[in-house]
């Protein structure tokens, strides 16, 4: 809880690309081609509340924000080519 990933590159990796639990902040972050070993991989992936996801890129996950929980924001992030999901 209450971490910070900021400005980071993420790629290839086998499940998630950044994965945070609750009253985190990610930002600045691009997320490649991640989720190969795994059935489904996001770039970003949130399982608690209160979660900050800004200004964040994905491309070629499996799915691209997978974003659970409450009261968690999502802005000026960019999805492009997840499939199946960008959001």
């Amino acid at each position: 809880n209450g971490t910070r990933i900021e400005a980071c590159t993420v790629r290839r990796s086998g499940g998630h690309g950044i994965i945070v639990a609750a009253e985190s902040t990610v930002r600045d972050n691009s997320c490649t081609d991640n989720g190969t070993a795994v059935a489904e991989g996001a770039g970003v992936r949130t399982t608690g509340n209160l979660n900050n996801v800004v200004d964040n890129h994905t491309t070629g996950n499996d799915i691209g924000f997978w974003i659970d929980g409450q009261f968690n924001v999502l802005s000026g992030s960019r999805a492009f080519a997840n499939a199946p999901l960008n959001w």
